[in-house]
């Protein structure tokens, strides 16, 4: 666990409000008593654990002594869930041939590439798929591409050395006045951004909300690299997509209250 605990002693409070999820740590105790019945020891700390309010049954046999505002969870794409079939060595997803007739063998296909199979959301990653909320897009089965200025070359040229790092080399770059439009060749991660949707329905999938705060703003700061700009001295990003909108807006409020 990485993230803030908050302890709250409650006293003379019949009842304490929360929603049936809120994750609390929660501490087991028993009362020991010597020959005498004096009571010496109220709290023998078991494993600490994390629960939710539906899971505890006997509330007496609990000691809850932290309601946990912000859970920094490590989230982690497994890219084979974007394949239809796969074969993995050395940790490396391939796509699959399959023999024909009486041949029911199967072996990589010569023409796929090895990507890495566990990619964890982490700030560089959150980064890109901000950046992707504000300029990215699928065109067919297999290709995602961003949009830009030529001024974001910074951002082309991590694009691509990113990608590269996990297996995504096969890319095409082009310049036209003052856009350019970078495009990479990937089924199973073509698969994972259209999760994302595109023009008013473009949204972030579920697990934004999940995103530790490091990785939020991260997020945030690739929308902005992409959509916004600044104004008097403000930062300003509009969008077509109402979801984009109040995603971006919570995220940073997530952020202000952590």
């Amino acid at each position: 666990f990485n993230s803030d605990i908050y302890r709250m002693e409650i006293r003379g409070l019949p009842d304490l409000l929360i929603t049936d999820n809120h994750p609390l740590l929660v501490n087991t105790y028993k009362i020991i008593y010597r020959e005498n019945k004096q009571k010496v020891c109220h709290l023998k700390p078991g494993e600490p654990s994390f629960v939710s309010i539906r899971d505890l049954s006997d509330v007496k046999k609990t000691l809850v002594n932290s309601p946990v505002i912000n859970i920094s969870q490590s989230i982690t794409v497994d890219i084979a869930n974007y394949m239809d079939d796969f074969i993995e060595q050395n940790s490396k997803v391939y796509g699959v041939h399959r023999g024909y007739g009486s041949d029911t063998s199967r072996r990589i296909n010569p023409k796929s590439v090895g990507i890495c199979r566990f990619v964890s959301i982490d700030s560089e990653f959150a980064f890109i798929l901000g950046y992707y909320l504000a300029e990215g897009s699928t065109n067919c089965s297999h290709q995602f591409q961003f949009a830009g200025h030529e001024r974001e070359q910074a951002v082309a040229d991590f694009l691509i050395e990113w990608f590269a790092n996990i297996g995504i080399t096969k890319y095409r770059f082009e310049i036209k006045d003052n856009s350019r439009r970078l495009t990479f060749s990937s089924v199973p991660f073509t698969r994972f951004f259209s999760e994302f949707d595109k023009s008013v329905n473009k949204h972030l999938p579920e697990w934004w909300y999940k995103l530790g705060i490091k990785e939020t703003l991260s997020l945030v700061c690739g929308y902005i690299v992409g959509d916004g700009s600044l104004v008097k001295g403000n930062i300003r990003c509009g969008s077509i997509s109402p979801s984009i909108a109040s995603h971006v807006f919570f995220s940073l409020l997530i952020a202000l209250l952590s």
